[in-house]
């Protein structure tokens, strides 16, 4: 099964909360550039600082099993993975509204709550379509469909064949 939009969404904020985590870390050990490129100033200090790497490094790898496991051939596997989808973007939303509502530190990593929210409304509506797209046929769906196509099949008039077909063809000459 290719679940490409949830693909994306699910591997874009898995990237942002695994790069928030690392650039924590290594502005935190007093780096101010990371292979040319500078760093922010660490978020938080202390105890807070230590909790916020721990919530980043937890919200990224959430989105990243739930991408592993909608990719599964298993049936259960997959529905795992699309409920650590859902677990995934909550945690993400939590980390927006703790930036729209308490501020520093999370103001710091999401500077824009607003664009974050509309990113947040998007991987919801790509989690939805490939729920919807990617469902799981049930065994009945497969033989309404199979009664629908037979009573299809039988209301199709039918032309006649051999000389009767060549004589209808010389009526309309």
């Amino acid at each position: 099964m290719i679940r490409l939009p949830s693909s994306f969404a699910l591997a874009a904020w898995s990237g942002f909360h695994a790069v928030t985590a690392l650039t924590q870390i290594a502005a935190s050990s007093g780096r101010e550039m990371l292979y040319g490129v500078p760093l922010d100033p660490p978020a938080a200090t202390g105890p807070e600082q230590g909790l916020l790497i721990t919530l980043s490094m937890v919200a990224a790898t959430i989105p990243a099993a739930a991408l592993v496991f909608i990719h599964s051939k298993r049936e259960e596997t997959v529905r795992r993975g699309e409920g650590l989808a859902y677990v995934g973007l909550g945690l993400s939303f939590a980390f927006v509204m703790a930036a729209l509502l308490f501020g520093a530190p999370f103001s710091s990593i999401v500077s824009r709550p607003d664009l974050a929210f509309w990113s947040l409304g998007l991987t919801a509506l790509a989690l939805a379509f490939d729920g919807c797209m990617f469902g799981i046929d049930e065994p009945e769906d497969e033989m309404e469909l199979r009664k629908a196509l037979v009573a299809i099949n039988a209301s199709i008039p039918r032309q006649p064949r051999g000389d009767d077909l060549s004589r209808s063809t010389d009526e309309v000459r």
